[in-house]
């Protein structure tokens, strides 16, 4: 992806089920506002359409709405999808996805759509989530097994997909771990970049890094600021498959880690397309786009 755009987060604390009103979306819009343009909100976990809908009575400078691309989720399952074949291919010599037993842990929007990515393709799937409705719907529709929570990362696996929240490869988790490929949608999924990425490599796992696999997400808003095209969000997200073997194979060749990799690829393309200008021409298309 070519763009100006990041994957920053912003974060209201409290219980979902609880705190969210008119009120408090207003406010958090009235917040983005303030940053004129340097921050662009979107969904994420616990956050919907609806409320998306509510943040961008107060700012421009929101995604994700109806009147725009809708929810991203489906968008970031299936860049998710395309960087778990990526990992097949790289591990296997194939990315043949038939009886491939797929651990998903965490059921929600970016979780479920995943699974009826890889359903389709004929993959075997164990879920797990806290919330056991998520779960239950999953099994049912997928014929998915259910996993205890405390159990998925230690399940026999081929590919371990974390789409809940960060950390969840540490010191505890990642001793027990049976899959090869780890390849999931969520952010921060090692708790010690260092530390946890070499226990991944002594132990022979590929780890594709969160940033690149999930990356589908922050294309898709990028889309919304120039114009959505549906189709043309697909192809970006389909070349997430490229992206990470790229890195696997690149990480192979100079024996740096791939999240290393990653970074380092990273890094140079951010130096590269450093403009000013860039943005502030691309904010003022996105104006006009969801004005009209």
């Amino acid at each position: 992806m070519t763009s100006s755009l990041g994957g920053g987060k912003s974060v209201i604390i409290g219980d979902p089920h609880k705190i969210k009103s008119e009120d408090l979306f207003k406010a958090f819009g009235r917040f983005v506002d303030s940053l004129n343009g340097r921050y662009i909100t979107a969904e994420d976990v616990n956050i919907r359409v609806p409320d998306m809908e509510i943040v961008a009575k107060e700012t421009e400078y929101c995604t994700g709405v109806g009147s725009g691309s809708g929810d991203p989720s489906p968008l970031t399952a299936l860049g998710v999808f395309h960087g778990i074949r990526a990992g097949l291919h790289f591990k296997r010599g194939s990315d043949e996805l038939k009886g491939v037993r797929v651990g998903i842990q965490g059921c929600g929007n970016v979780g479920s759509y995943l699974a009826g990515y890889l359903a389709e393709q004929g993959a075997k799937l164990f879920v797990t989530d806290i919330n056991a409705k998520r779960v239950e719907n999953l099994v049912n529709k997928y014929q998915a097994t259910a996993v205890p929570l405390s159990e998925v990362h230690s399940a026999d696996i081929d590919v371990y997909a974390p789409c809940a929240l960060g950390g969840i490869l540490n010191s505890d988790t990642i001793s027990n771990i049976k899959a090869k490929i780890i390849a999931g949608g969520a952010n921060n999924q090692l708790l010690d970049e260092t530390k946890h990425m070499k226990m991944l490599e002594d132990m022979g796992i590929l780890y594709a890094p969160d940033y690149a696999i999930n990356a589908a997400g922050v294309m898709n808003v990028y889309q919304e600021l120039i114009g959505y095209d549906r189709q043309a969000v697909e192809m970006k997200a389909a070349r997430i498959y490229k992206t990470l073997m790229t890195v696997f194979e690149r990480s192979q060749s100079t024996g740096l880690s791939t999240i290393q990799t990653a970074n380092e690829i990273a890094e140079t393309k951010i130096q590269s397309g450093r403009n000013p200008n860039y943005l502030k021409s691309n904010l003022k298309s996105f104006a006009w786009y969801r004005k009209s």
